[in-house]
């Protein structure tokens, strides 16, 4: 299991200003891509899918594992000292 760094500060969404995921994006030259419908269908699947396998390990307390709860702390740690 890898666990990451930790963010400084907590990003809560907006419900006034959600952005989603466009399909035309620009650069700050102005140049434009795109991103295909069936793309942005894969990426949104891709994410259902990862979500899913997340509540499942909350659900059968994979994060409640020792060996979880020790890799966690040794991080937080690290980040704040």
């Amino acid at each position: 299991m890898e666990i990451r760094g930790i963010i400084n500060k907590m990003i809560l969404p907006d419900e006034k200003n959600q952005t989603k995921v466009s399909s035309k994006k620009e650069n700050s030259r102005g140049d434009v891509f795109e991103i295909s419908k069936e793309a942005q269908e894969l990426l949104q699947k891709q994410k259902e899918e990862k979500i899913q396998e997340i509540r499942g390990r909350i659900q059968s307390g994979f994060y409640n594992s020792d060996e979880v709860i020790e890799k966690v702390a040794r991080l937080l740690l690290k980040e704040l000292t």
